[in-house]
């Protein structure tokens, strides 16, 4: 059967999510399930996450221009604190922007991506990891709701 491309083309499509447990960080939700809910990306977001590491350079010259005149302490401090110092690493430049594009509940902003790589760095890549594998497996087709139940009951939206 060949492809259905009028089909492909009509068809509403949302973001595959996962949850992901990470018990070590429990204190900091409030006594919740210490739950992240993450999502595939689209191919911009992946295209933007995977050329992290062009954006990282740019963003830590720009910062070190803005920052021009003040002590090269405070310049490598804030630098580090955003992430975007000379010395991050391509992956790891990925996986931040990879969470911070991917994570739903909670979002997670740059900082705190940052400091999840400093403190808890396998976490941190699994948050990645996750996120990359379900951009992978593509997006899921939008059911249509369903009017009647199984056993033919009316439906209210």
């Amino acid at each position: 059967m060949p492809f259905d491309s009028k089909a492909f083309s009509k068809t509403k499509f949302e973001p595959r999510t996962a949850e992901i447990k990470i018990p070590e960080l429990k204190e900091f939700f409030g006594g919740d399930d210490p739950v992240f809910v993450v999502r595939g990306l689209t191919g911009i977001e992946l295209a933007n996450a995977l050329d992290s590491s062009t954006t990282i350079r740019a963003r830590a010259e720009l910062a070190e221009a803005l920052l021009d005149g003040t002590s090269e302490d405070r310049t490598d401090a804030i630098k580090v604190a955003f992430g975007i110092g000379n010395d991050v690493p391509n992956e790891l430049a990925r996986y931040h922007e990879l969470i911070i594009r991917g994570t739903v509940i909670p979002k997670i902003p740059r900082e705190v991506s940052v400091k999840l790589a400093e403190t808890f760095p396998i976490d941190h890549k699994n948050l990645a990891i996750t996120i990359l594998n379900l951009t992978g497996q593509g997006q899921l087709a939008k059911k249509k709701p369903q009017l009647c139940s199984d056993n033919g009951e009316l439906k209210t939206p």
